[in-house]
């Protein structure tokens, strides 16, 4: 197993207190363990903690620690350059659901995984971050809107962006575009919306194409294939999925022909592409199992096949080097391992055991 010279310790924080937006304080407990350059994190909503796990060569995983941080977590974000760690949290306090979330931002280092930055909003979903590192959106589903921030990538510091406009909309999702020149964002209304991004500043766009379901699909998850061209998401309520083709110029979405399609099992609630934009891989939280796809020149989708997870699958991610793939069940408090075949196609390695209520899992890098 590949270590650095990081404790862990330096790396998680066993508690944290409330802080502001700057000047944070912090607590950390000593371990004897040291961080994994590849790691693999699950965040666990029902219980605020990270479970962090090394990969291994073979995409096995070795348990390091449950590190408690943040409050109901709902997303995780490693910064492009690897000295943070971004967390989203859909509560302000432990056992609260009470909508008023927050966004914060860890330096990982040898004092510890330090809250460096905080900023308040409610029910904090999901984020996506420019390539560059240098913007961070939020989807801050209760209060119907995006939240966008500028992040200082020496110090972490968030600074929020008051010239970003504020949409009405239920904003349950959201994903960068590979150019940073766009993201979109879906919610569980049945809407994708794009939005365009100003490089000077970090302020974006009010929508400037919108897709409506009117209700008939749920979107809480949107994945862009690499090369920019497709955006798919699975409908959280049913089988079907959904393709756009993307301008490029302005990023408004047209739907491929053919689509929607049916995915053979229900509850279409996360969705993660290999890196090379080869296959696509949708988890159904109604049916355990996760569903294959490889994807053709022209965006098309055909099956590869499905394979058994654990109960409820509420996330999946793919290792930066597209040999692996992992899932968070909600239901089992575990994670499943996956090889990926030549063909797309996925293996069981195995599982292991994560805290109270994975909500997502992902994977990276940390030099």
């Amino acid at each position: 197993m590949k270590m650095t010279k990081l404790n862990l310790a330096s790396l998680f924080l066993a508690s944290i207190v409330s802080m502001t937006m700057s000047g944070c304080d912090s607590k950390t407990s000593p371990s004897s363990s040291v961080m994994p350059d590849n790691v693999v994190l699950t965040a666990n909503t029902n219980e605020s903690t990270l479970s962090v796990f090394d990969m291994e060569a073979n995409g096995t995983l070795t348990k390091v620690d449950d590190v408690s941080v943040g409050y109901k977590l709902s997303d995780l974000i490693i910064h492009p350059n690897g000295k943070f760690l971004i967390v989203m949290n859909s509560a302000s306090a432990e056992g609260s659901w009470d909508n008023n979330g927050s966004v914060g931002v860890y330096s990982i280092g040898e004092s510890g995984l330090t809250l460096v930055s905080e900023a308040n909003m409610t029910m904090a979903l999901n984020g996506a971050i420019t390539p560059n590192g240098k913007y961070i959106y939020i989807a801050n589903q209760d209060n119907y809107e995006v939240s966008a921030f500028s992040i200082d990538g020496d110090t972490g510091v968030l600074t929020e962006l008051t010239t970003s406009p504020t949409d009405e909309y239920e904003a349950h999702s959201i994903v960068m575009h590979p150019s940073g020149e766009f993201f979109f964002v879906g919610s569980e209304e049945g809407q994708i919306y794009s939005h365009m991004i100003y490089d000077e500043n970090g302020s974006f766009s009010a929508d400037t194409s919108s897709i409506d379901y009117n209700g008939q699909a749920a979107f809480n998850w949107l994945a862009v294939t690499p090369n920019g061209e497709y955006l798919y998401s699975g409908n959280a309520w049913g089988t079907e999925i959904y393709g756009f083709t993307i301008n490029q110029t302005d990023g408004n979405l047209t739907l491929l022909d053919g689509f929607p399609i049916d995915n053979p099992s229900n509850g279409l609630k996360s969705t993660a592409l290999t890196p090379s934009g080869e296959y696509i891989y949708f988890t159904a939280f109604d049916d355990d199992d996760v569903t294959g796809y490889s994807i053709d020149d022209n965006g098309i989708l055909v099956l590869v096949d499905s394979t058994a997870t654990g109960n409820r699958p509420k996330s999946i991610d793919i290792s930066s080097d597209g040999k692996f793939a992992y899932v968070a069940n909600y239901g089992d408090d575990n994670v499943s391992a996956y090889s990926i075949e030549t063909n797309g196609s996925l293996t069981t390695i195995d599982t292991y055991a994560v805290g109270d209520g994975p909500k997502r899992v992902i994977t990276g890098y940390v030099p």
